[in-house]
């Protein structure tokens, strides 16, 4: 549960697109399990994922953020 919390706070905090990959690495948690709570955000009304440059490591891949 922690790590689901990790995820929603960062999510909730920072506006720009952001990769699971680069989301795992800033909260310091594996990639699978960061995978793994986003899967489960896409139900979310305040949640959004699209093909898109990662505002952290600027390549291009699913990325992920809270709808404004």
């Amino acid at each position: 549960m922690q790590n689901h919390q990790a995820v929603l706070t960062f999510l909730k905090e920072h506006a720009a697109y952001t990769c699971a990959a680069c989301l795992a690495a800033r909260l310091e948690l594996p990639l699978c399990q960061t995978v793994m709570v986003t899967l489960g955000l896409q139900q979310v009304d305040w949640f959004e994922t699209t093909e898109d440059l990662c505002s952290l490591c600027h390549g291009r891949a699913r990325v992920m953020r809270a709808k404004k």
